[in-house]
């Protein structure tokens, strides 16, 4: 009997959805808390800087291609919802050729970089060819993965979130164990961490390639069907996209490389260090903002104004209140953190970077589902020209600093306080245009959530202060533990205990045909 392929839409498949992407998050981070200080250990911390720095590089490099995607695969989703499966097969047939011509135009500023790599970035004069290497691999990974990616389309028309994130655990498994074998096999190089991404990247391209021949198999390739008027309408749709993430990454992705151009490889490797949480928290964020696009979509359709801004609220809240309360638990209980989880570095200084770096964290919880907001509405060019005026002044500033010869927490000093008034400012003032509502009640849930934060973060210090954390054991005991207590003091005070039965009851109810509610 033949399978069932169709989109599955139910009550079952979003838990599933939620629960493996969850899954995949703490396993991740579990991956990360390990892998960074047995890199450093390893290559040392000078060296380590320019495997964050590679995966920036690789990102503004890729940009173009990433937003083309993302807007390739919403147009094949959308062709294979209304069944029409040739114009799916123009779309993707369209997406394959533009990947391959774009992997070849980015072949050119690939090359050049690689071969002049010590003139872009400060680099160590005995580690120079291994850098070298390390970015060439680490760029033509990144080309495997544009040429392969309209194969990711599958799992998206088909709802099956899942097997991506099964797809990205197998991945970062492999990731880690191909670094583990190499390191404890062969004397410790850079290289392998180039050589594990091309690895990763050509099993990533079998198993999405696998994927698509499975959910999708009427999706062919064939030139017949390419099209330039598919491949100009991809474009034109991708262009406020790409604006929006370049300003995005200029806001937050420059620090890292500016540091080690003007202040070294030194500073660049502790502000590495100081940006893997950070890193990790905002997928929590992003991950949390993805599971409730769907709600506020169909909010925007179905309801009147007054209920969608009322459902934008209540979702500001509860990811504000999970937000929040990581945020202020961390950031008083980092520094017996690093002690344990970097013993050589001098965690004063790593703690001090990390209340700069995580303090935009209390802004981006509360706000930054405002983005999606922008999206359902299709307002995106306002809200994208406000976030490249905001990196491009990021980076301007940044400059500035480091040519005055700042202390380096100026930096990150910077990214934070700006990327905190594009969140708190720009983003409610303009949703509330949007949407055509007040402001404040935009604004309200960050306050409470910064005053609970200050009442949240006032208690964990003297807890800190007082307690003696030498060991893993002990910090899970009290920095997590205190962490477990205070959430439901977050969710209680800024959600409020109905609202919060509410919420719970209405996405219990997520199932095929019912009516979504917040």
């Amino acid at each position: 009997m033949a399978k069932d392929l169709s989109f599955r839409n139910s009550k079952k498949q979003m838990v599933v959805n939620v629960i493996s992407n969850l899954l995949v998050f703490v396993i991740n981070a579990g991956i990360s808390m390990l892998l960074t200080p047995f890199l450093i250990s390893n290559i040392g911390k000078e060296a380590y800087s320019f495997y964050p720095i590679s995966n920036t590089i690789v990102h503004y490099i890729t940009i173009i291609a990433t937003s083309l995607n993302t807007v390739g695969c919403r147009y094949i989703s959308i062709s294979i919802f209304q069944k029409k499966n040739e114009e799916a097969n123009r779309y993707y047939s369209s997406m394959i050729i533009s990947d391959f011509i774009l992997s070849l135009v980015l072949l050119i500023p690939s090359f050049i970089f690689v071969l002049f790599i010590n003139k872009f970035l400060d680099v160590p004069v005995n580690i120079v060819e291994t850098v070298r290497f390390l970015f060439a691999l680490v760029l033509s990974s990144a080309i495997i993965t544009i040429l392969t990616s309209a194969f990711g389309v599958a799992t998206m028309a088909k709802n099956r979130m899942d097997l991506r994130s099964y797809r990205e655990l197998f991945i970062s498994i492999l990731r880690v164990s191909l670094l583990f074998a190499f390191y404890k096999l062969f004397s410790p190089s850079l290289i392998f961490i180039g050589v594990a991404a091309v690895a990763c990247s050509l099993t990533m391209a079998g198993i999405q390639f696998a994927y698509t021949r499975y959910l999708t198999p009427n999706l062919r390739f064939s030139f017949h069907n390419c099209s330039s008027t598919h491949i100009k309408e991809i474009c034109i749709a991708s262009i406020w996209v790409t604006i929006n993430s370049l300003g995005t990454l200029m806001l937050s992705g420059t620090t890292i490389v500016i540091a080690n151009v003007f202040y070294g490889p030194s500073s660049s490797g502790t502000l590495s260090i100081c940006l893997t949480v950070p890193n990790l928290l905002t997928s929590v964020i992003s991950l949390l903002v993805s599971v409730f696009y769907p709600i506020l979509a169909h909010s925007f359709v179905t309801n009147s104004k007054e209920e969608f801004a009322s459902k934008i609220q209540n979702v500001q809240k509860l990811i504000g209140a999970l937000g929040c309360a990581i945020t202020t638990v961390f950031c008083v209980f980092s520094i017996h953190f690093f002690k344990l989880w970097t013993p050589k570095e001098n965690s004063g200084e790593l703690a001090m970077y990390t209340y700069i770096l995580f303090s935009q964290y209390l802004a981006v919880s509360c706000f930054w589902v405002l983005t999606n907001v922008f999206i359902i509405c299709n307002k995106n060019k306002i809200a994208a020209i406000a976030t490249i005026i905001a990196g491009a002044l990021n980076i301007v500033v940044q400059i500035c600093f480091s040519f005055f010869d700042a202390p380096l927490f100026f930096l990150p000093l910077t990214s934070s306080l700006l990327c905190i008034l594009l969140c708190s400012v720009f983003m409610p003032i303009y949703a509330s245009k949007v949407v055509d509502t007040k402001c404040f009640p935009f604004i309200k849930p960050f306050i409470i959530c910064f005053l609970v934060s200050l009442f949240v973060g006032t208690g964990g210090y003297f807890i800190s202060f007082f307690s003696t954390i030498n060991s893993w054991l002990m910090f899970i005991l009290i920095a997590i533990g205190y962490g477990i207590l205070v959430l439901p003091i977050y969710f209680f005070l800024i959600i409020g205990l109905d609202n919060l039965k509410k919420i719970v009851s209405e996405i219990r109810k997520n199932k095929k045909g019912d009516k979504i509610q917040l």
